[in-house]
């Protein structure tokens, strides 16, 4: 493949019938290995087997779209230069245009303005940070908790609830409850703090 480049010409349609080789290489050995886990039958790695093959696909399909998309890139970055350089530009003989204005007068109301509007602002923040550390204290204490299961229903309510179909569901409702009571007596799962995650 060297030789290739070596010349000072690049002949990308060998280098692509190179690369087609490489790729159906690739595919052959996953195929085998595909082959042997399959007869296994394991459904696990199956699926893994499957992502495998998708994420084989799209590194291909990377590597072959990679040239191109360097070029629109170099292309993009070149064009947002120019238009940086000419707004900069733009700015600088503006800026020359408006130092005349120096001598420029504040009304009483103005000031006023933003001194209350600097005044809400540190109000907002003393709140949050408030609220920040109540909620960090709140998961610091995490508490484990019991199932919250309230009585069964009566029949009544279960023929209300479900209509015609309440001798189906209530016992597939009750399965459910049993269900997830036996597990948070297995686990004894904390209480999850419902606050949202600053990343």
């Amino acid at each position: 493949m060297n030789a290739l480049f070596s010349q000072g010409k690049t002949d990308f349609r060998a280098y692509n019938i190179l690369s087609g080789k490489k790729r159906r290489r690739k595919r052959r050995r996953f195929n085998r290995k595909l082959q042997k886990i399959l007869n296994k039958k394991s459904v696990l790695a199956y699926a893994i087997a499957t992502w495998t093959e998708h994420y084989i696909s799209a590194s291909d399909w990377q590597n072959q779209h990679q040239l191109a998309y360097c070029k629109a890139r170099a292309k993009a970055l070149q064009y947002e230069k120019i238009t940086s350089t000419n707004n900069v530009l733009n700015k600088n003989s503006d800026d020359e245009e408006n130092h005349n204005d120096d001598n420029i007068e504040v009304s009483a109301e103005f000031l006023q303005f933003l001194k209350t509007n600097a005044k809400f602002k540190e109000d907002a923040r003393r709140e949050r940070e408030i609220l920040k550390s109540n909620l960090e204290s709140q998961a610091n204490d995490l508490i484990r908790t019991e199932p919250d299961i309230s009585e069964p229903m009566s029949i009544e309510q279960c023929q209300n609830m479900y209509g015609d179909k309440w001798q189906q569901i209530c016992p597939l409702e009750m399965l459910l409850t049993n269900h997830y009571v036996k597990i948070c007596e297995k686990y004894k799962p904390a209480l999850w703090p419902n606050i949202p995650l600053n990343l």
